[in-house]
């Protein structure tokens, strides 16, 4: 939740998209964890992993191009 008041300092309004999407996956990762074995965590680290790594390679090649 720490991306949606830094969008305005950072001039990057893609920053609330990003907390939304961790968010999501954060309440995801309880429902699902419900219904299966796999623990909490582990299925809020890898989506908000792949999430951080989407946003930084999307970031990353928007500043290069």
């Amino acid at each position: 939740m720490h991306f949606w008041p830094m969008a305005p300092v950072l001039q990057s309004p893609s920053l609330v998209a990003l907390g939304a999407l961790v968010t999501g996956v954060a309440v995801a990762a309880v429902l699902v964890s419900r219904t299966t074995a796999v623990a909490t965590s582990a299925i809020t680290g890898a989506g908000a992993g792949l999430a951080l790594l989407g946003f930084a390679s999307w970031a990353a090649v928007s500043a290069i191009a």
